[in-house]
């Protein structure tokens, strides 16, 4: 089975400053991610699986799962053997020049 996944700027962006963090968390996003925007991007990475929500006491934090992890291992921004099948995302300044990831 084939998934096609594209990912905006904005949610890469976010990923892949995640996937340099020890805890993987997501935020603090960029500071060009406000109000609807933020939400927005959250929830389209839980939507695909590349995050998850965590109900912690007191507060909500977004975390970066294996699968999102797995999309920068091939680059070098995270570290970490590169996992086999997975290829790497590319960004590119328009969202519909960007190739279609395969698992």
């Amino acid at each position: 089975m084939t998934a096609h996944h594209r990912l905006t700027v904005a949610q890469y962006e976010a990923a892949r400053r995640a996937a340099t963090r020890p805890s993987r968390a997501l935020e603090p996003l960029p500071s060009n991610i406000k109000g609807a925007a933020k939400q927005s991007v959250l929830a389209a990475l839980v939507a695909r699986g590349y995050a998850v929500k965590c109900y912690l006491p007191g507060h909500v934090e977004y975390v970066l799962t294996d699968a999102g992890l797995a999309l920068f291992l091939s680059t070098g921004v995270a570290e970490g053997p590169p996992t086999a099948g997975v290829q790497p995302l590319i960004i590119a300044p328009n969202s519909a020049d960007l190739p279609v990831a395969r698992r």
